[in-house]
């Protein structure tokens, strides 16, 4: 019996292994084909209520992808004018802040003296003059990497234009790999996990909008400078869980700390708390749902992964693949006792339809 156990967790760990690798090696096209599925899973709603409207599916599709870059492009144009604007002042109150938080360490209750905070200093100092090198090199990397990014973008449009018209045959076609047998229970996994996708990027937006908002009026209220661009910071950061809204929350106290002192730091921190607080207890199960919430420590591990495999990129995809993944692991040990049925047909993506 553990022999046999055995036996399989290694095969499992292994084709883990090998299709990590095969993403890698094709991270070109499987990262813009993730992130098609990502936006096809948001406009499938909107393609699916025109349609019902008596609108032509590809004209459905063009009016949804039109209208969604028209959303993005002011939305972007809004928050990377508002975090460049007050990008040179943020640099500076960050800078002034860390030079207080020295202060306090040796000013402080803390036993730390001169001489060890100023080591520290050096220390710091001394790591980003020899990496400095390695910072330009990658500046220079980054600066390269718009021809990738721009070919991305164009394949990314490209696929979800089809994934939007011709998702429904797209899907009948990849269930033709799957076993007549196993065929129904995995069309019903696939279409839940991608109406559940959809509910997860909506909720995760609303969520980031209103905490942005909240802790953006709470800078206001207490006078920290620099409210909108770190409300923006917040909102950005939100859509990476866990990590996103540590440091964007991290940024808004120090500001505070270098700009108003210690106690509006303190009701800062006590304003990024309670928003937290609203986040996870009450905004996430709302809007979310059971079938959409995942473990910290899953989300927390799913990240790391995504950040090694493909760095940005992998931590903003990395939870959406993990709630389509736990979506349709949930709906076929539901369906596992039923009896297999007729495969389910259908003319068009709609909002429970897989891509």
């Amino acid at each position: 019996m553990t022999a046999a156990l055995s036996w399989r967790l290694l095969v499992i760990a292994g084709a883990g292994y090998l299709v990590l690798h095969l993403v890698a090696a094709l991270s070109t096209v499987v990262v813009p084909t993730a992130l098609a599925v990502l936006l096809s899973a948001l406009l499938a709603p909107v393609v699916g209520w025109l349609v019902r409207h008596r609108v032509a599916r590809g004209l459905a599709t063009a009016i949804a992808i039109l209208g969604g870059l028209a959303v993005l492009t002011l939305l972007l144009t809004f928050v990377i004018g508002a975090l460049v604007s007050g990008a040179g002042e943020l640099a500076g109150q960050l800078a002034d802040a860390v030079g207080s938080v020295e202060t306090w360490l040796v000013e402080g209750p803390l036993p730390l003296g001169d001489d060890v905070v100023s080591d520290l200093s050096d220390r710091l100092s001394r790591w980003l003059s020899e990496h400095q090198a390695r910072l330009a090199s990658w500046a220079v990397t980054v600066a390269g990497g718009v021809g990738a990014v721009l070919t991305g973008a164009v394949l990314t449009l490209f696929v979800l234009v089809f994934f939007l018209r011709d998702g429904e045959r797209i899907w009948r076609f990849v269930l033709l790999a799957v076993p007549a047998r196993y065929r129904p229970r995995t069309d019903d996994a696939g279409r839940q996990a991608f109406r559940q996708l959809g509910r997860y990027i909506r909720a995760t937006a609303a969520v980031s909008l209103i905490d942005a908002v909240g802790i953006g009026l709470g800078l206001l209220v207490l006078g920290v400078p620099l409210a909108l661009p770190l409300s923006m910071l917040v909102f950005v950061g939100g859509f990476v869980p866990l990590i996103g809204a540590f440091l964007s929350g991290a940024v808004a106290v120090l500001v505070a700390l270098a700009s108003n002192g210690l106690l509006t730091a303190v009701l800062v921190l006590g304003v990024v708390l309670a928003v937290q607080q609203l986040e996870g207890n009450v905004l996430q199960p709302l809007l979310m749902g059971r079938m959409v919430r995942l473990h910290p420590l899953a989300v927390a591990l799913a990240i790391a992964v995504g950040v090694i495999q493909a760095g940005v990129i992998g931590a903003l995809l990395a939870v959406p693949l993990l709630t389509t993944l736990r979506t349709m692991v949930v709906v076929l040990a539901r369906s596992a006792a039923e009896p297999p049925g007729p495969v389910a047909s259908g003319g068009g993506t709609t909002e429970g339809e897989a891509p």
